[in-house]
């Protein structure tokens, strides 16, 4: 996601709003030396949008209303004079109302561009993080994987036999079997592993820190649970697995990685093997 989306962490929030109050404060001592020559209330919507994207919509509204009253404040202190008293007054409720509006509607914006930002990167059918994602994702975890000479191993797991279910049943079952798969699967993920949906039956596993041995053994239960699950939903099919454990000097090439595992699927299913689960281990160096 780009950073402009990403919410900071609270202290760094708190910070950055405590910032924005200073800003404010220094726009209002401006306005109040200059006076009344210079329009000042774009400036002041500028602590406003940041306080509101960067925040939170709450902040955004309550820093409109110290904006209102600096802004007032400053205009008093200007000395400028008006027909009737309560004019400045009258200015500053109207401008704190169009501060309100702009925190609003930048709140909105931004909520909407975090929906699509997610939207994008994630499985329309089974909500979870699709291939974009795995572009994304993948590279910087090999790179903390390669400085920590960690190892890490990719699964690609693969259903067969969903063509004949969907002309047998319907599209409707097949799509509740994908959605079953993924599930399951992503509830017996260690907490760190990451599952995406790469194609259209197949998924992906990235487990860090987990070599050649022990990935064996761990997708091999996770397989064997989730063709457990398939037995309760009755339908004839079966799963394919096929899994890198790279070790050593790894590569942060995330692309490279999917096609040397999606090579080793792909000789699997050409073997015809009644059980085909296997894990090779690759030194993966960049």
């Amino acid at each position: 996601m780009s950073p402009l989306l990403t919410t900071p962490n609270r202290v760094v929030r708190s910070s950055f709003f405590l910032l924005l109050l200073a800003v404010a404060g220094g726009f209002g001592f401006f306005h109040a030396a200059v006076g009344q020559e210079i329009a000042f209330a774009v400036f002041y919507i500028l602590p406003v949008a940041g306080a509101t994207w960067y925040v939170g919509r709450t902040a955004g509204i309550i820093m409109a209303g110290v904006c209102g009253i600096v802004a007032l404040g400053a205009d008093l202190a200007s000395g400028q004079v008006y027909s009737q008293e309560w004019i400045p007054v009258f200015n500053a409720i109207v401008v704190t109302g169009f501060f309100i509006i702009t925190a609003y509607a930048l709140a909105h914006l931004r909520a909407a561009l975090q929906q699509e930002a997610r939207l994008a990167r994630e499985d329309i059918l089974t909500k979870i993080p699709n291939l974009r994602s795995f572009h994304e994702e993948v590279p910087d975890l090999l790179r903390d994987a390669a400085g920590r000479r960690s190892p890490v191993t990719l699964g690609l797991v693969d259903i067969s036999d969903l063509g004949y279910i969907n002309d047998r049943w319907g599209t409707q079952s097949g799509d509740t079997l994908l959605r079953m798969v993924a599930h399951t699967t992503e509830k017996f993920l260690r907490p760190g592993d990451l599952l995406f949906r790469v194609g259209g039956t197949t998924f992906a596993i990235l487990v860090p820190g987990m070599g050649e041995d022990a990935a064996r053994e761990y997708l091999d239960r996770i397989r064997t649970r989730v063709l457990g699950e398939m037995e309760r939903y009755d339908r004839p099919v079966s799963i394919a697995i096929a899994a890198v454990a790279a070790e050593g000097k790894v590569s942060s090439d995330g692309e490279a990685f999917l096609e040397r595992t999606g090579s080793l699927l792909r000789m699997i299913k050409l073997d015809r093997n009644p059980h085909p689960f296997r894990v090779v281990s690759d030194q993966f160096v960049a």
